[in-house]
């Protein structure tokens, strides 16, 4: 599958180093069990996205530390995981002494990356090839993170962007199926469909 992990989008005009350090360390705390369980907590158990987040920041010890000033904006489509990521965003920010607002709630990327582009939202988290196939259709997609990122900066960078440091947490897809199903087929992974398909 492609590389999608979670990256912070920043506009050039506002990156600075409190806002490069505040959200490279959120990156470099998350893992894919991680953001299952965040996520789990919103869509399944049906918490607030900031209650979540705030935790996460709180227990990976993610508030204090670099100091900065100014107002930033925070953006994200309305799914569970990216409005947890944007508010983790918003509160380190916050934390740092940034005034923010947020744009939580966009309906898609369509409406997200131009507004970034023209500068009315500052900062976001993105996934590395989904964000590459929307600025280029052709782009080389694929599961290996550095060589996305080396294709997708360019093309941030023409429209005033830049990548941040990407996360381990990797936005994948999966395949579910019954025990019954699994068990009829002999299904321990998506290889093992290859057979019965």
């Amino acid at each position: 599958q492609n590389a999608e992990n979670i990256t912070p989008v920043v506009r050039s005009e506002v990156v600075d180093d409190t806002i490069t350090e505040r959200l490279n360390a959120i990156s470099a705390a998350l893992d894919s069990e991680t953001i299952t369980q965040l996520n789990s907590r919103v869509e399944i158990d049906g918490e607030d996205p900031a209650d979540v987040a705030g935790d996460f920041l709180q227990q990976e010890g993610l508030l204090g530390g670099a100091s900065g000033s100014g107002q930033v904006t925070v953006g994200g489509v309305a799914f569970a995981e990216n409005q947890i990521m944007g508010e983790m965003y918003a509160q380190t920010l916050e934390d740092a002494g940034y005034s923010v607002e947020r744009q939580l709630t966009l309906e898609s990327r369509e409406i997200l990356q131009p507004a970034m582009a023209n500068g009315e939202i500052d900062i976001a988290p993105e996934y590395l090839s989904s964000l590459l196939l929307f600025l280029d259709p052709e782009g080389a997609a694929s599961g290996d993170a550095e060589a996305v990122r080396s294709e997708l900066e360019p093309l941030l960078a023409d429209q005033g962007l830049e990548l941040l440091e990407s996360s381990e947490a990797n936005d994948t897809n999966a395949f579910v199926v019954t025990q019954e199903t699994a068990d009829e087929f002999g299904l321990q992974s998506v290889s093992d469909l290859a057979q019965p398909a």
